[in-house]
């Protein structure tokens, strides 16, 4: 696998693993994680999870196809649009919850304009 690549995928893990850090910290930013928050958190991290699992499993097989990078980006879509259905079930945003979605958006907005480079 091309050394760029390596990067390409080592960075889209990076940011992943910040994503789930700074939303975590945004939710205890003022003491207490909601049940919402909580809620939402878990949906996040389990589509999270599923992302590192396929950038793992494309590292260690050491090689990368445009069907790889069209999974990692249905996942990336998939995070967005699990978290917005979370927030909007209720029919409700609270301002906790708008905090987390803005922060979700901006940071798979990061990872998803790494794809120019691969």
């Amino acid at each position: 696998m091309d050394e760029d690549l390596k990067i390409f995928l080592n960075t889209k893990l990076d940011i992943s693993k910040e994503l789930l850090q700074t939303l975590s910290e945004v939710a205890n930013e003022d003491g207490k994680i909601t049940e919402e928050e909580l809620s939402l958190l878990s949906t996040i991290e389990k589509n999270v999870s599923l992302l590192q699992a396929e950038i793992m499993q494309i590292l260690q097989h050491n090689e990368i196809t445009g069907e790889n990078l069209e999974i990692l980006h249905m996942i990336e879509k998939r995070i967005v649009q699990d978290a917005s259905s979370e927030v909007f079930n209720d029919g409700v945003v609270s301002s906790d919850e708008k905090k987390l979605i803005v922060q979700l958006f901006e940071l798979v907005s990061k990872m998803t304009n790494l794809d120019t480079l691969a």
